[in-house]
């Protein structure tokens, strides 16, 4: 989302509704980035505590919940160009928990743009080893859980509907973005 979208929405009436908080990607902001949305209506927006932590790429929010409780919320979006860009970006990630006092995220979701478990992608396979050991450095430092693959260490349902092949509807051959408690 680019700003320009970001003000649209803002001067819009949603902004009744909605607090947006977006980083565009400074390469091509027409097409990526990634953004929170919160819902005004059941949500404090007042106070909310955002982290810029690399454009376009990832952002975390820290909302003020009940009393001195606060919810934190990591928004990744992972390179797509190649294995070297996905680790430097799970690597970037770890540096920054490391060197900065950020919270841990009470939920993580986006698109990581890769696999740990065959069981996600069809055709079944998984990313490439460098890549899974770069994410699973990160999600092993903040003690992140994948909370859909705990509790169905065998299934494939999570991402992809099986009566969507039976329907005729196209065959998801990528991995779905994952919203999980992590």
């Amino acid at each position: 989302m680019s700003a320009s979208q970001a003000v649209e929405i803002k001067e819009s009436y949603m902004n009744k509704r909605l607090a947006l908080y977006n980083s565009e990607y400074p390469g091509n902001p027409a097409t990526k980035g990634v953004a929170i949305v919160l819902n005004r209506e059941i949500t404090n927006t007042v106070g909310v505590g955002i982290h810029y932590l690399i454009p376009g790429r990832a952002i975390l929010a820290i909302i003020p919940w009940h009393g001195t409780r606060t919810l934190t919320v990591l928004a990744s979006y992972a390179p797509t160009e190649s294995d070297a860009e996905k680790v430097e970006y799970w690597n970037k990630l770890c540096t920054l928990w490391l060197t900065l006092d950020l919270p841990v995220p009470d939920v993580v979701g986006g698109d990581f743009n890769l696999v740990t478990s065959p069981l996600d992608r069809m055709p079944h396979h998984t990313d490439s080893d460098t890549v899974i050991a770069a994410y699973l450095r990160f999600a092993r430092l903040l003690e992140l859980k994948d909370g859909w693959r705990q509790i169905n260490p065998d299934t494939y349902e999570g991402n992809i509907v099986p009566h969507r092949l039976a329907a005729g509807l196209p065959d998801p051959h990528e991995e779905l973005p994952k919203l999980g408690n992590y």
